[in-house]
């Protein structure tokens, strides 16, 4: 954004910068909207409310800075929460529409660092998204891991990154995180810019003490993941929008090794790979597209760790 732009917008005052993120947000995202619908051959309820709201969202807090640093003068505190409540508003409106309206497929790696304590617990996964019905896909849902209800994450918590390789060098593509209204563990809308046949992005966070039962007594740890399911009006040959899975455990030589199960779920293989210079050792699971698409409860396995002979 140029300065003389913004220099306009402090001369025009918060309310009116403030409004015109409304229309111009409004009318981007109607415009967004209307090129997946023609493109989609499948219009909805949905798609007609939720790129409107994706722009809304994302406007009313950047109108806010524009707003607190132009003209030097901050705003009142009263007209602050007024602008938080929107915000929030907005999310929940935004999170109430989308549902579990998925119009995408998506490829799945998961990344766990183990660490040694609680904070060293990270994440990192790693998605192919495609559109489902469009020629391009606009946006991904993202939620973060955690282990259940007693592990309870905020955004605080987790520090999440998203990032898009560029297609090639120069060629400006990015992914944008707009937060949805949630109680227990973040979620988000992925948002990219520009649309594509086909997005790779990355989400790092962290997770902490996501693996703290495996460092205590019993070194065993029952790991569980449920597919995310799609809409009840979306398309009845699919359940879930995840084609392909593949989740890697990290763990360093100091905790020790994760011992192979030996009762997998069916649909699940498992392989270790070497353990090369880093004093890592690697261990993939891969969970087949046809146990995706089966799955009514979540596919599970234990993890035990074994010890180094020091200990």
């Amino acid at each position: 954004m140029s300065s003389s732009l913004l220099q306009r917008l402090g001369e025009a005052g918060w309310p009116r910068v403030l409004l015109g993120a409304y229309w111009v947000g409004t009318f981007l995202g109607t415009v967004a909207n209307g090129i997946q619908i023609l493109t989609a051959n499948r219009p909805t309820t949905e798609g007609l409310v939720i790129a409107a709201f994706i722009i809304l969202a994302a406007a009313l807090p950047l109108a806010y800075q524009i707003g607190r640093r132009s003209g030097g003068a901050a705003v009142p505190s009263g007209e602050f929460l007024i602008r938080v409540r929107e915000a929030e508003h907005a999310r929940r409106v935004l999170d109430g529409t989308l549902g579990a309206y998925r119009p995408y497929r998506d490829d799945w790696k998961i990344v766990f660092d183990i660490g040694e304590q609680g904070d060293g617990d990270d994440i990192e996964e790693i998605h192919k998204t495609r559109p489902h019905f469009a020629k391009r896909v606009y946006w991904c849902q993202f939620e973060a891991l955690n282990r259940g209800r007693d592990h309870e994450l905020g955004w605080d918590d987790i520090d999440l990154h998203v990032t898009r390789p560029p297609a090639s060098s120069g060629d400006p593509q990015q992914a944008g995180v707009v937060k949805l209204h949630s109680k227990s563990v973040p979620r988000a809308l992925i948002t990219f810019a520009p649309p594509h046949a086909e997005v790779t992005w990355t989400a790092k966070y962290r997770s902490p003490g996501y693996w703290d039962p495996i460092r205590q007594s019993g070194h065993v740890q029952y790991f569980e993941w449920l597919p995310p399911l799609v809409g009840l009006d979306e398309d009845g040959r699919r359940r879930s929008p995840v084609g392909s899975a593949a989740f890697v455990f990290r763990v360093p030589s100091s905790l020790g090794v994760l011992v192979a199960p030996r009762d997998l779920p069916a649909g699940v293989t498992f392989k270790e790979k070497p353990n090369g210079l880093t004093q890592i050792r690697e261990y993939e699971f891969s969970v087949h597209a046809e146990a995706i698409a089966k799955a009514v409860e979540p596919i599970g396995w234990s993890l035990r760790l074994q010890r180094s002979s020091t200990e």
